[in-house]
């Protein structure tokens, strides 16, 4: 996506010069919905470039004071945010270079953010320790980039025919309200973890992959690794390896 789109739809500040109050907050609360679902599938210039481009425009508007310091709050937060986005889908972006870099068409690829961990989960205590990161699905096989320790990052590509075994099953665990972390979609769209939130166990679901001696775990919401598991099956049976 060229980022001419988030540059304009970031100018949104820009429209206090003729819209003001609760309606401005509307109009732009909206434009921002709109933002996010446009740019969260693209990569992280996308997001960058809006986060900016709000920012210059907000500044602009402070300094001919046709603000307020409320808007000016509120702006600045959801320039954060996107920033904050722009930073979760790095991580996305390098594991698309390193699959161009590996010869892989990326056309018909699906990429989701999830946790990782090394090895079975045993354990709901495991989940704990997985890593966040990115993976994605494509016919000529899987791949995954996790976040490592001093901002160094652990990618690997996977075909079909490496695959020994896969499979999602379940566990069990202790509901967190203390912990909650939103993602940055929770910001503007209401959370599906809110309709959990009185039940004092979750239902964690895993995806695992195996490969020779090595195995792989990723955890994210049920219908993420449900539609991870079927297109894993869909080129595996199709004949993909």
């Amino acid at each position: 996506m060229n980022i001419i789109i988030p540059i304009i739809l970031g100018l949104i500040p820009l429209t206090q010069f003729f819209v003001k109050g609760w309606l401005f907050f509307g109009v732009s609360l909206i434009t921002f919905i709109i933002g996010y679902n446009l740019f969260k599938r693209s990569s992280s210039k996308e997001f960058l470039s809006y986060s900016i481009s709000i920012l210059l425009s907000q500044t602009i508007c402070t300094l001919f004071n046709i603000s307020n310091t409320a808007i000016f709050v509120y702006l600045l937060i959801t320039a954060i945010l996107f920033f904050i986005g722009s930073l979760d889908l790095k991580i996305v972006d390098n594991l698309k270079n390193f699959l161009k870099e590996n010869k892989v068409n990326l056309k018909e690829w699906e990429f989701e953010m999830c946790y990782f961990g090394y090895g079975q989960v045993q354990a709901k205590e495991d989940i704990e320790h997985f890593e966040s990161a990115v993976i994605g699905i494509g016919k000529e096989g899987i791949a995954f980039n996790v976040k490592m320790a001093k901002n160094n990052e652990f990618k690997k590509f996977i075909k079909y025919n490496e695959i020994n075994d896969y499979g999602m099953y379940k566990k069990q665990k202790k509901q967190d309200y203390y912990g909650y972390a939103p993602k940055i979609r929770d910001m503007f769209l209401p959370s599906k973890d809110i309709t959990t939130l009185h039940k004092p166990y979750l239902d964690t679901y895993i995806l695992t992959i195996q490969t020779g001696e090595e195995i792989y775990s990723f955890y994210e919401n049920v219908k993420i690794i449900e539609n991870l598991v079927k297109i894993i099956e869909e080129n595996i049976n199709g004949g993909n390896v």
